[in-house]
């Protein structure tokens, strides 16, 4: 992989998931991989929906001290400056793709991010768009 990564939530997620070593495993490998290369890209959506997801929505959630915590690491990543513009900007692409706005938004952070690659579990693996390729590690 060439370029910057926009890594979305569930990446995260996983990655402290005592409940899915698999994909702990792998989501720590491509974390630490890209982190090393400084290719990783986040938006404060990904902040939120980490801590809310962790502290919520896990089997075994974390505590809310451990959610804070492990966010302050994440917040220390290259974090894309959205705007109202991206906001806009995927409505209009949740609009006219057959996508939920959520993901809009982690597409449209990633084009402002200069972004080639997002890695999520979300979205059609191996596919492309706007220009920016799709991979699901799992």
């Amino acid at each position: 992989m060439t370029g910057r990564v926009f890594i979305d939530t569930n990446i995260f997620v996983y990655a402290v998931d005592k409940d899915e070593p698999q994909k702990k495993a792998i989501a720590r490998s491509l974390i630490s991989d890209l982190s090393n290369k400084n290719q990783v890209m986040i938006s404060l959506q990904v902040l939120s929906e980490f801590y809310w997801v962790t502290t919520r929505k896990l089997k075994s959630p974390l505590s809310l001290i451990e959610a804070e915590h492990a966010t302050i690491s994440l917040a220390n990543l290259p974090i894309v400056n959205t705007n109202s513009n991206t906001v806009i900007d995927a409505i209009t692409l949740s609009r006219e793709k057959p996508l939920s706005y959520w993901d809009s938004l982690i597409i449209q952070s990633a084009i402002l991010g200069g972004c080639t690659t997002i890695i999520t579990e979300d979205l059609q693996h191996d596919h492309s768009i706007a220009n920016i390729s799709i991979l699901n590690p799992f």
